[in-house]
């Protein structure tokens, strides 16, 4: 599989920080995404604030570099990073990503929340053709 980039376009919404990013994709996603979609696309917890709840999170396989967000789609699962315009990939996601592809699935580095919203329209309607 090959690595899909989904760059930020002029007119698109600017987003102060990636948490940002990731809330407007994910409520959008809930909100208006329905059957048989719904939880299908979530997102892995592998940020921590501190070192003991680093040491925490760790102890219960909480990894760095996992991507943001998961979509689960009909036959593939697809794995998401979402980053803003001009954020690069930390060392610990480009081998995340290496990892992904050498498996043979699909990685996803988004840096535009109309991107986002086209791509999931995208692999929705290739499977209800």
């Amino acid at each position: 599989m090959e690595k899909q980039i989904i760059q930020w376009r002029t007119g698109d919404v600017r987003f102060a920080v990636e948490s940002q990013l990731q809330e407007a994709c994910t409520k959008w996603f809930w909100n208006v995404i329905g059957e048989p979609y719904r939880r299908m696309l979530f997102h892995v917890n592998n940020n921590s604030t501190g070192s003991v709840r680093g040491a925490q999170n760790r102890s219960i396989g909480v990894v760095r570099g996992v991507s943001d967000l998961v979509f689960i789609s009909f036959g593939e699962t697809i794995f998401i990073e979402l980053k803003l315009p001009g954020q690069t990939q930390s060392e610990e996601q480009i081998d995340f990503e290496r990892k992904v592809l050498e498996r043979g699935h699909r990685y996803i580095l988004c840096h535009s929340f109309e991107g986002f919203k086209n791509f999931i329209y995208t692999e929705i309607n290739k499977h209800e053709q």
